[in-house]
């Protein structure tokens, strides 16, 4: 999966990414999340950011820490600065923590997804930590190319599911988590 989406043409990632931003921005503004977390996109992955009304929304974003990761709201993406690994973060001034487990909605990244919630991260196990947090009303949202949607995620007692994948075709919802 790494590799298709590596070769993915940048004129078809934008061009999905668009349409994903747009999905995402009309859902938004029937859902209206308080208290919304988010993963910072990497090259390979959606960017779901691109319209303005995504960007006035304030989503949460990650920062890595020795115990894992701490949230923090930003006014907007362009305040993220590079962290420890390279990957974009809030910056150590941002002071606007977000409890995880007040959370309202997530947006989740992956490598995999398949349609009953199974998502295959990158192996770090962050995301299924962070969600497992999450409140039982929390929305677990994933966000892909189609290209990321498979017949099948083998999982791990500790992986956790997403409630919908958003992607270019539309959402996918999974069977209700229990």
């Amino acid at each position: 999966m790494r590799l298709r989406l590596r070769e993915m043409d940048p004129r078809d990632r934008a061009v999905a990414s668009a349409s994903i931003s747009a999905r995402l921005e009309e859902f938004l503004k029937v859902l209206q999340p308080r208290r919304a977390l988010a993963f910072v996109p990497l090259e390979s992955e959606p960017d779901w950011w691109l319209r303005p009304a995504i960007d006035r929304m304030q989503f949460a974003y990650p920062r890595m820490g020795r115990d894992g990761a701490a949230f923090f709201r930003i006014q907007s993406p362009a305040h993220l600065v590079p962290g420890r690994s390279g990957i974009l973060e809030p910056p150590e001034f941002a002071l606007m923590c977000v409890d995880v487990a007040a959370a309202d909605l997530v947006l989740v990244p992956g490598l995999a997804f398949d349609a009953e919630g199974r998502r295959l991260g990158r192996g770090s196990g962050h995301y299924d930590a962070i969600l497992k947090k999450t409140p039982a009303g929390c929305r677990r949202i994933g966000v892909a190319f189609d290209l990321q949607m498979v017949d099948h995620v083998p999982v791990e007692e500790h992986d956790q599911r997403v409630d919908a994948v958003l992607t270019p075709g539309g959402f996918t919802l999974s069977p209700p988590r229990r």
